[in-house]
């Protein structure tokens, strides 16, 4: 079983905890810090224009290395698609 006051040591709270408070406390934050870096959005960092058979569509790098294409991008892509400009069968 663990004391609260060994596990206020395994956090890093000096000192002693009467009624656990502190301890709960610091948990919590440490808990609350961790959600917020996993709930992180990646953030853009640059973009690319790329040409498909004279159809311009924007790529964005992120900062966790992917590459995106935005909705806009992807509608105007499918369009072409769809339209057959892209059928080489002659």
């Amino acid at each position: 079983m663990i004391s609260i006051d060994n596990a206020q040591n395994e956090i890093g709270l000096a000192g002693h905890i009467d009624d656990g408070k502190e301890w709960a406390s610091g948990l919590l934050k440490k808990a609350d810090e961790q959600i917020q870096q996993e709930e992180k959005l990646p953030t853009v960092i640059g973009e690319e224009a790329v040409d498909i058979e004279g159809t311009q569509i924007t790529v964005k790098v992120l900062d966790t290395g992917q590459r995106v294409i935005d909705a806009q991008n992807i509608q105007q892509l499918f369009n072409w698609l769809e339209s057959g400009e892209n059928n080489n069968d002659q």
